[in-house]
Parts: structure tokens; sequence; C-alpha cells
């Protein structure tokens, strides 16, 4: 096996490791929290139930896509994080490949000196 070879696939295992924590690491900050729209939306909602009883019933609607729409944001969230531990697996996998090599790379200089 080709030392160089072992140490350019672990870096790059590594790297791609690294862009895939960041970026769900972004997704996870951004579903976390309700968007200004979501707010807005909420709070127009609670004030249609407030203003007139013949909208309660799309009120209860509203609320029901509301409902709907903050599991999918959760569910989101969930499979970020597994994504998230996957790639923090996949970076420890690398840097486990990165000592290897780097050990053997040691004794076959330890042998020929």
């Amino acid at each position: 096996m080709d030392i160089q070879s072992a140490f350019n696939s672990s870096v790059y295992g590594l790297n791609q490791a690294s862009q895939g924590i960041s970026q769900n690491a972004q997704e996870i900050a951004s579903r976390s929290l309700p968007t200004a729209a979501e707010e807005e939306q909420n709070a127009q909602t609670d004030l249609a139930e407030q203003e007139n009883a013949d909208r309660a019933n799309n009120a209860e609607q509203q609320d029901q896509l509301n409902a709907q729409a903050e599991q999918d944001r959760q569910q989101e969230v969930t499979d970020n994080l597994i994504d998230l531990n996957q790639n923090q697996l996949e970076a420890s996998a690398n840097i486990k490949a990165l000592q290897t090599a780097n050990e053997t790379i040691g004794s076959i200089i330890d042998i020929k000196v």
C-alpha cells in the first residue's frame, strides 16, 4: 500500500467530513428558530381568531398547517443531527487512518535508520 495514497485519502475524507459537519450545523441552526415570516403568520392567525368567530374554522386549519410545518422542521433537524453524527464518525475514522499511516511511516524510517 502506498503511504502517500493513505495520507491523501484520509485528508480528503477528513475535509469532506468537516464540510458536512459545517453544512449540517448551519442547517440545524437555521431550522431551530422560527423565521420572522412564520412568527408574523402565527400572530395573524391569533388575530384572526380574536376578530371573528367565523374564522375559527380557518384558524383551526391554519393551526393544523402550522403544527405540520413544525413537525416537518423537527424531522429535518433530526435528520441533520443524524448526518452530523455520521460526519463525526467519518472524521474519526479518517483521523485514525492518518495516525496509522503516520505510525507506519515512522516504523519504516526507524527500521532504515
